[in-house]
């Protein structure tokens, strides 16, 4: 085929094969430089008086917020203003029921002495529009609070019927009581007062908490006792108390508490219960009583025990070992030392504290001591056992062994 008669992509395939003539190119290159472009020319339909009118003309702008946009934030604003008005009306004091209009003022001691009366002015005042209907004034007291006329009754809750309550108008209250407790205790009252309004079924309530601490206790507690005792050997512990107070405290406790190794032996006055519960009766100004109790003490050389003794009232009128009311607390340590001189008796060897010897058999008994103190110990001497003190235990041997009869 004629090289003129074949296109430019064979007459390219015939170059890039060729030994010859990839060096003389049938194709001619092309210039770098590409002919400028001519300018586009316009549509006359483009032109003319309908352009200008468009150009001129007011773009019409777009709606930003929809109607529904317009509804939501109308609503969230409503919302908002409706929790102002009701904020306002019920806690800003318009508001014919308001309890903040309502108002318990006490005036008293924060501290008081136990055992002492303390008297307590409350007032209650009515800030409404409108007068409170069956209000009702109550008084709830802490545990220890007692009839400043009758220390033995207890006093838990008291209530008042203040009848109508006009607007602006006040009622002033006063509250007396003393309290049983250990020094630095806090003690909560509670008033409240109760009341309606006219047209509403509704019962409202205002309180007001109030504390007072004890600062004193109306007794005093000493405990006299040796610093240290001998193990087994009896010693005496006295408990004295006096009342400080300007009133008469009635049904006084006394409880001990013994430590391990104490066994007592007597009191005086005589225990009221298990031993170590005292009843003291009512005790007037100035009254001193005094406990004295007598034990024995065992335990190792150098061992500390404590001694805890509580004073305080009995709930009512009757004596009761388990009294809640402490007035006050104290405590003793004494110290256990080993006994000058150390005896043991053994009888056939064995030193238990009950020995059961075979009837017909030997008893042999020793008796051995030893000397704790650092001194030497000179003329000492032995004396026979009292047969009086022994007391015997025979057993007698089974049937048919040697020796029966």
């Amino acid at each position: 085929m004629p090289p003129e008669d074949k296109s430019k992509v064979d007459r390219l395939d015939d170059t890039l094969y060729s030994r010859t003539r990839y060096h003389n190119p049938l194709d001619t290159r092309a210039s770098v430089a590409a002919p400028a472009p001519e300018a586009p020319q316009a549509s006359q339909a483009w032109g003319g008086s309908k352009l200008d009118e468009i150009l001129t003309r007011d773009r019409k702008p777009a709606d930003t917020m929809p109607f529904v946009k317009r509804l939501f934030i109308f609503a969230i604003l409503f919302f908002g203003a409706t929790i102002v008005v009701a904020g306002f009306v019920f806690l800003g004091g318009n508001n014919f029921i308001s309890s903040k209009n309502v108002d318990l003022v006490v005036v008293g001691p924060t501290e008081a002495k136990a055992g002492e009366p303390v008297e307590l002015k409350v007032t209650i005042k009515n800030g409404n529009n409108a007068d409170l209907d069956s209000a009702v004034f109550s008084v709830q007291f802490p545990s220890g609070a007692r009839d400043p006329k009758d220390s033995a009754k207890q006093l838990t809750f008291a209530k008042e019927d203040l009848g109508k309550l006009g607007s602006g108008r006040e009622a002033v209250r006063n509250v007396s009581f003393l309290l049983i407790g250990q020094t630095g205790e806090s003690k909560e009252l509670k008033f409240s007062v109760q009341y309606k309004v006219s047209g509403s079924n509704a019962t409202f309530y205002k309180d007001k908490v109030y504390d007072v601490m004890i600062g004193s206790s109306p007794l005093s507690l000493t405990i006299e006792a040796p610093k240290s005792v001998t193990s087994g050997e009896p010693f005496t512990a006295t408990a004295t108390i006096v009342l400080n107070s300007t009133e008469v405290l009635k049904n006084v406790m006394l409880k001990a508490e013994y430590p391990y190794g104490y066994t007592p032996d007597q009191a005086a006055p005589a225990a009221f219960a298990d031993n170590n519960v005292w009843s003291l009766g009512d005790l007037s100004p100035g009254a001193t009583k005094k406990v004295r109790i007598t034990g024995r003490l065992t335990g190792e050389n150098r061992d500390e025990r404590t001694f805890r003794f509580f004073i305080g009232a009995a709930e009512g009128s009757a004596p009761s070992a388990n009294f809640k009311n402490v007035l006050l607390s104290n405590q003793a340590t004494v110290a256990v030392e080993r006994p000058s001189v150390d005896l043991k008796i053994a009888f056939n060897g064995e030193n238990s504290a009950t020995y059961v010897a075979p009837a017909g058999q030997s008893v042999n008994g020793s008796v051995s001591f030893q000397n704790n103190m650092a001194d030497k110990l000179a003329r000492a001497s032995t004396s026979p056992p009292s047969w009086r003190a022994i007391t015997a235990s025979i057993t007698p041997p089974p049937t048919g062994s040697p020796g029966s009869s």
